[in-house]
């Protein structure tokens, strides 16, 4: 039956429905947390840790050892939203409602509760917050330095602002900041893959910097680049010459990507 189609998986294989997700990166945090999924299972009143595996050209996800971060007796505790905030901390949405059922109670049913909700906020102990620095009063260049934090709530901040400042005056500051990279340096991958990031957001391509992540060390920074050939080709002079390594890579999830961006290609030999 042309009309049948396999199963997909949940991601989260949580005995009950989640909602909710976000990732930890945060200095305040354990260290045993860092880049794993936070989402909450609202029917069983709990919020739960999920580690990211690799799987072929995929990934697929387990609950950490101690995956159980937050739990209640109360059948109230409803988290329907959860974000890693600027101090470091766990913010918990909790819509607190014992009645969250479409169909299975009255829409009148006194117990529905209209008036109520509770945000929690979740810290570590003997571990400091998070000090943000004043994003709002840097410079391009400035922010463009904040690529180097470890903390993905001040990353994504600086992605935000850079995205709303005039192109070229980042477009400027972006080349000069890429041009005083080190290559030498362990991070120096990681900030191209970084940067990268900005670039996109303003519709512009670097050639140069996507010749040398087509060679990157950590397959996922190669997977990334064979994406943005495939969405850029028209700013690039032979986009088939920087695809051509990501289709006989070692590892299968680079493959998919250049192959996914052959097929973005209008040309016979893509």
């Amino acid at each position: 039956n042309a009309l049948r189609y396999d199963n997909i998986n949940s991601l989260f294989k949580s005995r009950n429905k989640t909602t909710g997700l976000d990732f930890i990166g945060s200095s305040h945090l354990p260290d045993n947390i860092q880049g794993a999924a936070i989402t909450s299972a609202f029917l069983s009143n709990k919020v739960e840790l999920f580690d990211f595996i690799d799987d072929g050209s995929g990934f697929k996800s387990a609950p950490l050892k101690d995956p159980l971060l937050i739990s209640s007796s109360k059948r109230e505790f409803r988290v329907v939203d959860i974000k890693v905030g600027p101090d470091g901390g766990i913010y918990l949405c909790d819509w607190f409602n014992p009645v969250i059922g479409h169909y299975q109670a009255s829409y009148n049913d006194p117990d529905r509760d209209y008036h109520h909700g509770r945000i929690w906020r979740l810290t570590a102990e003997n571990r400091p917050i998070v000090k943000q620095p004043d994003l709002t009063n840097m410079n391009v260049a400035q922010l463009l330095d904040q690529l180097y934090s470890n903390e993905r709530w001040t990353r994504y901040q600086v992605k935000r602002l850079l995205f709303n400042k005039p192109t070229e005056e980042v477009l400027t500051a972006a080349d000069s900041w890429v041009s005083k990279l080190n290559p030498k340096n362990p991070d120096y991958e990681l900030m191209l893959y970084r940067v990268m990031g900005v670039f996109e957001a303003h519709e512009v391509v670097r050639p140069e910097i996507l010749g040398k992540m087509v060679s990157a060390k950590n397959y996922k920074i190669r997977a990334y680049a064979a994406r943005v050939i495939g969405h850029s080709a028209n700013q690039l002079d032979n986009p088939m010459a920087l695809l051509e390594k990501g289709v006989h890579d070692k590892h299968p999830r680079v493959r998919l990507e250049a192959v996914v961006s052959c097929s973005l290609l209008n040309s016979a030999e893509a």
